[in-house]
């Protein structure tokens, strides 16, 4: 299932995914939706973000909430980064030699 999200990322240009809310802190219930913050070009719609959500949903068969990184509020945004879990890089190479070089 993991390698047919990172389809779904990809296909829609995605550039970054973090998962947050009742998943990424492992307290879902039958009835949780799922929650994913995009980070994503400039050039990407309202009819993007709608299309991408109907793929993940039809993909995990569950409720998708996706909010983007350029409309989160401050308020949403604290409490986001509180349990926020980086699920998908475009450039996953990168991000691991920087997180790498970072621990020192």
């Amino acid at each position: 299932m993991l390698q047919n999200l990172h389809s779904i990322w990809k296909k829609h240009k995605v550039q970054k995914v973090y998962l947050f809310g009742s998943y990424a802190r492992n307290q879902q219930k039958p009835t949780s939706d799922i929650d994913f913050l995009i980070h994503h070009a400039h050039d990407f719609s309202l009819f993007d973000l709608i299309n991408l959500q109907l793929d993940l949903e039809k993909e995990l068969t569950i409720n998708v909430d996706l909010i983007s990184n350029d409309s989160v509020s401050k308020f949403l945004k604290d409490s986001i980064n509180r349990d926020k879990i980086l699920i998908y890089s475009q450039n996953e190479a990168f991000e691991n030699i920087f997180s790498e070089q970072n621990k020192f």
